[in-house]
């Protein structure tokens, strides 16, 4: 595996209007979670995996993240940003903008994930696989309606609804992925299908659950599991 671990892009600039009230003055990123925003939980656990650097992209209510997190220096990360402008570019838009700040490859982490898997693993297999792009994924044995991956013989092969695994919140890419992406809108299913058809898309079965704050009961179970 190369020396140092990829750099990691955290998805942080949506509306989250499926969570209002509880988004109408602060965004996503920045919900409370035994007394501190989510966003610095999220910082505090990529530390612990290593990561030493961050690119933030922000959009909604982006300078409240900025505000708190400043240099990331009380996480022990570096951490920069990159905005999205008056107008959302959506999750691929917002990476494709970043790319200047993330260097040749790097990970991608959805801002309301929390997610205990080894990125070190998931790191060295995409170096082994040697694709354009890694997707972690996880079969859950009581499908929760939000499986949209369907896998074959390690790759994803398929994008959308009604399959067989769920995308869990983590990816690798080449920056050159995003040379498919014109105009620079648009959304991470958008890079993931085009990959997919192209069979460049490797995928990774995580084996323990994953945490979001997508959703009432995520913040919910989210909240019980930092208190244990």
């Amino acid at each position: 595996m190369s020396n140092r671990p990829y750099p990691v892009a955290i998805l942080a600039g949506g509306m989250a209007s499926r969570l209002l009230p509880l988004t109408a003055v602060v965004p996503k990123s920045m919900l409370m979670f035994n007394d501190e925003p989510f966003i610095g939980h999220q910082l505090r656990l990529l530390h612990k995996q290593g990561i030493s650097r961050v690119v933030i992209c922000i959009g909604h209510m982006g300078g409240l993240i900025r505000n708190y997190v400043g240099t990331g220096k009380g996480y022990g990360i570096g951490v920069l940003y990159s905005e999205d402008g008056l107008q959302p570019l959506g999750t691929a838009g917002a990476v494709k903008k970043a790319l200047r700040l993330l260097g040749e490859k790097f990970f991608v982490l959805y801002g309301d994930s929390y997610l205990t898997c080894n990125f070190a693993d998931v790191q060295r297999h995409y170096e082994h696989e040697k694709c354009l792009g890694l997707m972690t994924v996880y079969h859950s044995k009581n499908s929760s309606g939000r499986d949209n991956v369907k896998c074959a013989n390690g790759k994803v092969v398929e994008y959308g609804n009604r399959m067989w695994h769920v995308d869990y919140g983590l990816s690798i890419f080449d920056k050159q992925v995003f040379k498919l992406l014109l105009p620079n809108q648009g959304d991470m299913g958008v890079i993931y299908r085009q990959l997919a058809l192209n069979a460049e898309l490797t995928a990774y079965e995580i084996h323990e659950r994953y945490h979001e704050i997508g959703s009432l009961k995520g913040i919910y179970d989210l909240r019980k599991e930092l208190q244990k």
